[in-house]
């Protein structure tokens, strides 16, 4: 049908429709597609609210109704339009192929264009179903009807020669017209009410129905007409339009610009005048030029069809505030699609939706790193995405690192999970859906689980606000000071797992100027990373998808920056995140002119030359393009016109404009243009940092002396700087901030150095006035509680007067406006030592969120106040208690950072200065700092020195006598108590000062042991008398369990041993990773089957990971699987734990990692495997030899000796005992090796046997004496310890001493009772070895019964998985594995005791 016949109210076309018809170069081909109406979102919105307020005003509904249907009616019609100017523009390109040279069919065509009507058009719709479907556009005249030609040709006035462009796009013009005449034709143009002068253009306009067949010569000459009378009005036709009230202004203004086409036939001229023609608006329009003003109207209309409302003119315009994105289309992109794992999400400007695709990538967590300049506008880009995705379900968080603020770094990553937190208990509180509640309950219960009541009260110190989810979360109940880096990992990797694993919310995290973040954080911020995708087990649901965005100033990051050296590489490197660069480069002219002509919402051909212009000035700097713009709105360059009703520029003026050579010199110069009230209120701002984080602190800061504030105060002035984009305001919190960092640190660095720390300080002391610091820093102390600050903004004396959301977040901002004006510019001594404690107090403070960069920084200043008139003998107490407190902080801090040179300069300034009673903090940390970093004959000539002063007696010069006397007085003593006794003693409270001692006795205890120090048992004693003095306490348990360790092994009172270790059991505590080192792995396990105190370790190392103890932790799992391989267990299971464990302890603790390696490569010699373990230490550690020589030149003492004991074990296996003696005399020759220890029990039981049978092969009677002495003392600890443990290893010592006797049958006897009580307790490998010694002797003697003991052993050997140890019978002695190898297998091998090997099936490490 032709388009216009009984159209009706118009065509409704989709955006989806829309996209693919216009993708389309000529529009013709057969599209077959549903037109539906996607443009009434709007009024179902509104419709919807009225229908949920009640509202039922027929009225109101119709103007609604009749407001859409005059939008869908104005869409439709632009859709037409753009339509049939591509038909239009086809028709051309079909009709002249690049090889026609016709100049006369080319003139034909121009003139038959410049004829069309809307008969000639046809828009063809196929009515299906109640809908219309798009079949096609097209022109109906052909190039070749010459009947056309004719009838265009025909007419009253003689047509010209050739058909203008200007007549073509005139006649495009009444074309529109005619459409949108069509589309609004029950309210046609009144003629009457247009002015006289421009009604002769109009009426050309509408008489298209009868003007077919018309010259269009004549038509032509009729706008000449008009055009000259209306010389001196340009925009009459504009005008005229505007004045109907039917058009919208962009159609307005496209047909006024199409019949005002001044555009001159002669290319020559054209070309000379090109550059200066598109700084005129681009009046002379193109086909293209005009497609292109409709492509915009249609697919954003909001934007460039419809008018807009009064406030769009009403308020002042400012570029760079809106929520449009311009110039990051392909990063966006980027960005989006690394969310692939589970689904891409691909979202549309206009709709807001997500499509689902699915992907079999294995990782949810993504880490993207945006870099680029300063202003280059990655946290406007990233803000962006954060927005979508927090619309479509994602829990969203964001933080930014301070400049020369590094030290708040930790506080920083705290508030981050503190917003997920907050967000989390929002979502509760909101009282969402039954599922969401469900998953709320699904989180509480999954973060009860992963992390204990310690674990979650320590975690609460971090995240505050985790009290308000969890419930009986009490934060006071933990010890801050055993916080360390680890620790805080894994509370924060099982925390947001725990999240993650249970809620179907994906997290989105994003960390602003990585730039300024501090080494320690940036560590945390990848070793979390790192952590957050590792599960623990093979159990549970997947995770959801876990984004982190990191921004940085590419510019200001060197080889050496943290962020280049620690973070990147490390993300980098691991297979468990998916890692994304994004550079953000300058915007690009075209990039410019979207920002422009969306903002002012003109189409591009008018701004083009404006955009050009700013481009060429900013070279694309995001924040310089803005800042040069709103310099434009402010200077009036860029300014509305009502006559134009559109923004306009002089583009004369932007030609000879002067700008900065950088951004910073454009804010300078945009910020003098400030009032002085506000200029005075953006430096008293640019005081705090970029933000404020909560309006109260200004209502407060403008009740202050009206010298600091300007009158009226700051925040009556605050409307105006946010309107001028100056300053921002949160929408979701009371916060202000600067709208760039750049712009707060050219404000503040515009405030002369001496104003500047005026300011500071006057704004530190009147907000510390506010306070009760003066009085808190009296009584803190570095282990007190912590006072709550309460802040009223002074308005009122009620007691619920408005206060900071975070009072004690104000002690930091007090005291960084103190330290900001530093001690040089207080020169009074009171205020020094007033600020003095103010910065005690509020290092304190962040020491207990475990915040120690903050801390230290505070005790530094603190430091800096107190000192900086000097100190001098006889200062009053107070002081010296301030001068002690800040220093043992400061050393305290250096501890928990690991800075052993700060621990050693505040902790010795303290220890030189005051008396020894109160110096004991100081000495504890010193001692404890020299310890980590192995410095243990320091650690031990200090310990003994300190405990010495304090009349705790410990011999100078001990020997084995004095060890034994101080052991039997000992004992004298502690006899007067019973168990329950001592136990009991720990229920009543010991004083800070004692507990310090012990911890002080604790450390030295460690050094002796690693040292083998013969002080060791003397300290244990000293220990144990002064806790019963003194009050019991869980750091008594360690010494406890030394004393039980000598009482065993110095003594043979394995009763009195046992004991003590019962008793340190009962005061340890519960959770303490060291304490179950010390109990089970050197005490207990003489009394446990050695599988059962692997599990004990085994649950131990699992807490302490959960607790975040991962040194203590790793030792627990190092012990754990050397007892699981002592107990038995099957040699592949151990072989993979070993490989997967190395991993780990080689990341969190070297040390651990190189004991670990020595056993594993025990079993790989047994096993034959090769796991190629020394590669855990990147090339610095090739092998054994490599270990070896490393652990004697940084004297290793028990390295060296774990390494010559794996070698006599992996020696005696092999049947080598001359290289075993060669292993056991080095290793005996270590002052720690008579040290007691697990190794010890197979030293001497092997030693035996080697003895035994080196007498046999003729080597001497020494080796008999020695195997029989080896014989007493297996006898000893069978008899007191565990049987489980020795009475299969009697039993073969026994069998062999028969031997070396010839007492066959006796001998026959115990070989078959050792492999039996073996077997029952699960000791498969000594079972083995019992048969295989059996076997040996038989042999010896002539015994043809030795072939069936030798396949026992092979068998026995094959099923532990010693494989090298099996070829090795199976090779020596000719064993048949064939044949009934397998019944014997099976009659060797019954139901263990304890179901050890149903059990081993399962176990994972």
């Amino acid at each position: 049908i032709a388009f216009a016949n009984n159209m009706g109210e118009g065509i409704i076309f989709s955006t989806h429709t829309l996209e693919q018809l216009l993708s389309s170069k000529k529009c013709l081909t057969n599209l077959d597609l549903l037109l539906i109406d996607d443009d009434d979102d709007e009024s179902h919105s509104n419709k919807a609210q009225h229908q949920q307020h009640g509202i039922k005003n027929s009225n109101n509904d119709a103007v609604l109704q009749n407001n859409q249907k005059q939008k869908r009616n104005l869409l439709n019609a632009t859709k037409i339009s753009l339509l049939v100017v591509k038909a239009i523009r086809s028709f051309l390109e079909d009709s002249s192929s690049a090889e026609d040279q016709d100049h006369d069919k080319s003139d034909r065509l121009m003139r038959l264009v410049a004829s069309l009507q809307l008969s000639d058009i046809s828009v063809e719709l196929k009515h299906r179903d109640g809908n219309e479907f798009l079949v096609k556009v097209e022109i109906l005249i052909s190039p070749g009807d010459n009947d056309m030609v004719a009838t265009v040709e025909k007419g009253g006035d003689a047509a010209p020669s050739v058909a203008s462009p200007p007549q073509l796009m005139q006649n495009v013009g009444r074309l529109i017209h005619a459409i949108f005449a069509e589309s609004n034709s029950a309210n046609r143009i009144n003629h009457a009410a247009i002015p006289a002068r421009v009604v002769s253009e109009i009426i050309i306009l509408d008489q298209e129905k009868d003007s077919k067949g018309a010259s269009s010569d004549r038509t032509s000459k009729q706008i000449s007409k008009s055009r000259r009378r209306n010389n001196n009005n340009a925009d009459s036709l504009f005008s005229a339009l505007m004045e109907t009230g039917e058009y919208p202004i962009s159609i307005c203004r496209l047909l006024s610009d199409l019949m005002n086409n001044n555009k001159s036939n002669n290319s020559g001229r054209d070309s000379l005048k090109k550059k200066k023609n598109e700084e005129k608006d681009n009046k002379e329009l193109s086909l293209e030029q005009v497609i292109q003003d409709l492509e915009q109207m249609t697919s954003k209309p909001h934007l460039f069809l419809y008018d807009p409302g009064n406030e769009f003119y009403s308020k002042t315009l400012h570029f760079g505030q809106g929520h449009n994105h311009y110039g990051r289309e392909n990063e966006l992109t980027t960005l989006l699609d690394i969310l692939s794992n589970n689904h891409r999400s691909i979202l549309s400007d206009d709709t807001n939706e997500i499509s689902n695709v699915d992907s079999n990538v294995d990782s949810n967590v993504d880490a993207v790193f945006v870099s680029g300049v300063a202003g280059s506008g990655k946290s406007c880009f990233v803000r962006y995405a954060g927005n979508r995705l927090s619309g479509v379900g994602w829990l969203v968080a964001k933080v930014k690192f301070k400049r020369q603020l590094e030290y708040e770094s930790r506080d920083i990553v705290a508030s981050l999970f503190d917003k997920i937190m907050t967000d989390l208990i929002a979502m509760r509180d909101c009282g969402g859906g039954e599922g969401d509640n469900d998953g709320q309950n699904k989180v509480v219960d999954a973060i009860s689980a992963a992390l204990d009541s310690t674990s979650l009260s320590c975690l609460a110190n971090f995240i505050p606000s985790i009290q308000d989810l969890v419930p009986n979360v009490d934060r006071t109940t933990a010890r801050l000071e055993t916080i360390d880096h680890w620790q805080l990992v894994f509370l924060l990797s099982n925390f947001v797992r725990a999240i993650l694993t249970t809620l179907d919310r994906p997290i989105m995290i994003c960390l602003d100027d990585l730039q300024w973040c501090d080494g320690s954080t940036m560590l945390l911020i990848s070793e979390f990373l790192l952590s957050i995708n590792q599960q623990e087990g093979g159990e549970g649901r997947r995770q959801s998808r876990f984004l982190a965005v990191g921004m940085y100033r590419d510019d200001e990051v060197t080889a050496s920056h943290p962020l280049a050296s620690q973070l990147l590489p490390a993300v980098q490197k691991s297979k468990s995140i998916n890692v994304t660069e994004i550079k953000l480069p300058s915007l690009s002219r075209e990039d410019v002119a979207d920002m422009v002509m969306t903002e002012l919402r003109l189409p591009r051909r008018m701004v083009i030359g404006l955009a050009k212009t700013v481009h060429k000035k900013t070279l694309g700097h995001a924040m310089f393009v803005v800042q040069l713009l709103n310099s434009l709105v402010q200077d009036s360059i860029i300014a509305y016109s009502p006559r134009k009703h559109r923004f306009d520029w002089d583009q004369r003026s932007l030609s000879t404009l002067k700008t900065g050579n950088s951004v910073a010199s454009m804010v300078v110069s945009n910020l003098s243009r400030q009032r002085p009230k506000e200029l005075q209120t953006l430096r008293i701002l640019s005081c705090f940092g970029v933000q404020i984080d909560d309006i109260s602190l200004i209502r407060l800061i403008d009740t202050c002396s009206k010298t600091l504030v300007p009158p009226g105060g700051l925040e009556p002035l605050l409307p105006g700087l946010v309107e001028q984009g100056i300053l921002e305001m949160s929408p979701r919190s009371s916060a202000i901030s600067f709208s760039h960092d750049l712009i707060q640190q050219h404000v503040y660095e515009s405030i002369p150095i001496e104003e500047r720390r005026q300011v500071h300080r006057d704004l530190g002391v009147f907000l510390g006035s506010m306070t009760s610091l003066d009085a808190l820093s009296l009584k803190s102390t570095i282990e007190g509680g912590v006072d709550h600050l309460y802040l009223s903004d002074g308005s009122s004396t009620d007691s619920k007067a408005e206060s900071i959301a975070k009072p004690s977040t104000l002690v930091s901002i007090v005291t960084d406006q103190i330290n900001a004006a530093g001690p040089a510019f207080i020169t009074d001594p009171k205020q020094r030592m007033r600020f003095a404690g103010w910065n005690l107090y509020a290092g304190k403070e962040a020491g207990e969120g475990s915040n120690f960069q903050a801390a230290l920084f505070n005790y530094k200043n603190g430091i800096a106040f107190l000192l900086a008139g000097g100190m001098s003998q006889g200062e009053d107490a107070t002081r010296q208690q301030l001068f002690r407190e800040l220093h043992e902080g400061a050393a305290f801090a250096s501890f928990a950072l690991a800075d052993a040179a700060g621990v050693e300069l505040y902790a010795q300034a303290v220890i030189d200065n005051v008396p020894l009673e109160d110096s004991l903090v100081a000495q504890a940390l010193l001692i404890r700092s020299r310890r980590n970093h192995g410095k243990y004959a320091e650690v031990i000539a200090t310990g003994l020195a300190v405990i010495r002063l304090l009349k705790i007696d410990i011999p100078s010069a001990p020997s084995p006598m004095t060890v034994l006397q101080s052991m039997d007085e000992t004992r004298k003593m502690t006899s007067k108590y019973t168990t329950a006794q001592i136990t009991n003693l720990k229920l009543k409270s010991i004083n800070d000062r004692k507990r310090d001692v012990i911890k002080i006795v604790n450390v030295l205890t460690v050094a002796c042991y690693r040292k083998a120090s013969p002080f060791l048992p003397l300290v244990a004693c000293a220990t144990v008398n002064y806790s019963l003095q003194n009050g019991v306490c869980e750091e008594s348990a360690t010494a406890f369990v030394v004393y039980g360790y000598f009482q065993i092994f110095l003594t043979d009172n394995f009763e009195e041993g046992r004991r003590w270790g019962d008793i340190a059991k009962k005061i340890m505590a519960p959770n303490s990773a060291f304490t179950s080192i010390v109990l089970y792995g050197y005490l207990l396990f003489l009394f446990m089957p050695h599988r059962e105190v692997a599990s004990i370790l085994m649950e131990a190392y699992e807490t302490g990971m959960m607790v975040g103890d991962v040194d203590n932790a790793m030792h627990c799992l190092f012990l754990s699987m050397r007892l699981s391989f002592m107990g038995g267990c099957k040699l592949s299971v151990l072989s993979k734990s070993y490989a997967y464990s190395l991993r780990k302890m080689a990341k969190y603790t070297r040390e651990c990692a190189k004991n670990t390696i020595v056993d594993a490569l025990y079993v790989e010699g047994l096993t034959g495997s090769d796991n190629r373990l020394f590669a855990v230490f990147d090339g610095i550690i090739q092998d054994e030899n490599f270990l070896l020589a490393d652990a004697k030149h940084n004297t290793h003492t028990h390295l060296v000796e774990s390494i010559y004991m794996g070698r006599f074990f992996s020696a005696f296996w092999r049947e080598d005992y001359d290289e075993a003696d060669k292993w056991y005399d080095l290793a005996a020759s270590l002052p720690s090796f008579k040290m007691p220890k697990i190794g010890l029990i197979y030293l001497t039981f092997y030693r035996g046997l080697i003895a035994f049978q080196r007498y046999r092969d003729g080597d001497g009677e020494e080796w008999l004496d020695e195997g029989a002495k080896t014989l007493e003392r297996m006898q000893v600890w069978n008899t007191k310890a565990s049987k489980a443990i020795f009475e299969n290893k009697l039993y073969l010592l026994e069998s062999e001493h028969y031997a070396c006797n010839c007492n066959i049958v006796a001998a026959n006897e115990s070989y078959e009772l050792s492999a039996k009580t073996a077997r029952d307790n699960g000791l498969v490998h000594e079972q083995g070895l019992a048969y295989e010694l059996c076997g040996k002797f038989l042999s010896s003697i002539g015994d043809i019964d030795s072939l069936h003991f030798f396949q026992k052993a092979h068998s026995c050997y094959v099923s532990w998985g010693a494989v090298v140890k099996a070829e090795q019978i199976r090779k020596d002695w000719n064993v048949d594995v064939g044949g009934n190898l397998t019944m014997s297998l099976s009659s060797s091998h019954p139901p263990t005791k304890h179901g050890l090997e149903e059990e081993e099936e399962k176990a994972t490490i």
